[in-house]
């Protein structure tokens, strides 16, 4: 085995003194071929669906500790939300740049996490909006839309389909 093959391997993770950092990157999980065994997969999938279900769990309580007056307008709910997520230890940036949103302008993601995980948070009012979807495809990482209105959190991993939601109380 050539430097530059133990050198390749070690990157993917299947090196077992390591354990798989990199594994679940866009070009190994996404790809049509993945350039490590599928063995390793099978240990993979479950920490990458964990890693979901536990960034999901965490943005319901937060959701779920708002108030109808935080949620009244959209600034209140986005500061409510990120003050949420700082007090957990979260790094958290607001008004991310991306390259669009959908309609020839840059966009800005509400809300990005890098620590304790990749994650991009658009608050919408009642629905998902067109441009929230766009901006969140360009983001390589966990991917959520919160509604206010109603306090679903709605995920849009893998499969851009719904996780689940929150009951929160509405406004009247």
């Amino acid at each position: 085995m050539s430097h530059r093959t133990e050198k390749k391997t070690e990157h993917l993770g299947t090196n077992p003194s390591r354990p798989p950092t990199h594994a679940t990157s866009k070009i190994g999980l996404r790809s049509a071929k993945h350039p490590f065994p599928k063995s390793l997969l099978i240990d993979i999938i479950p920490i990458r669906y964990n890693r979901m279900q536990t960034a999901l769990q965490h943005l319901k309580e937060v959701v779920r500790q708002t108030t109808p007056h935080e949620r009244f307008n959209s600034k209140t709910f986005h500061d409510a939300v990120e003050f949420k997520l700082r007090s957990k230890g979260w790094l958290v940036v607001r008004e991310f740049l991306v390259t669009s949103r959908g309609d020839g302008y840059r966009g800005r993601i509400d809300l990005v996490v890098f620590s304790p995980c990749h994650m991009a948070i658009e608050l919408d009012w009642t629905k998902v909006r067109e441009k929230s979807r766009f901006k969140l495809s360009l983001f390589e990482g966990l991917r959520f839309v919160i509604l206010r209105e109603t306090g679903e959190v709605i995920s849009f991993n893998q499969t851009m389909r719904k996780e689940g939601g929150v009951s929160g109380p509405r406004q009247a």
